[in-house]
């Protein structure tokens, strides 16, 4: 349930995009930091700016996906 309301509220689908929301789902009893959000990223192979998760993570706040 939690998993499919997270990943509707995604307008477009980026690779990182999807990445964010995995692993937000799979983390989801923790609280995160936007470090370790691009850490994961970057182990992932996926290349993305520091602003690019924030940004992210900002759209999902303003949606009441995820909370600061």
């Amino acid at each position: 349930e939690f998993r499919r309301v997270l990943f509707r509220s995604v307008e477009y689908k980026t690779r990182q995009r999807a990445l964010i929301l995995q692993f937000l789902s799979d983390n989801r009893e923790r609280h995160l930091s936007v470090d370790e959000v691009f850490d994961y990223l970057r182990a992932q192979q996926s290349p993305v700016g520091k602003s690019t998760v924030y940004r992210c993570l900002d759209r999902l706040v303003s949606q009441g996906r995820a909370r600061r």
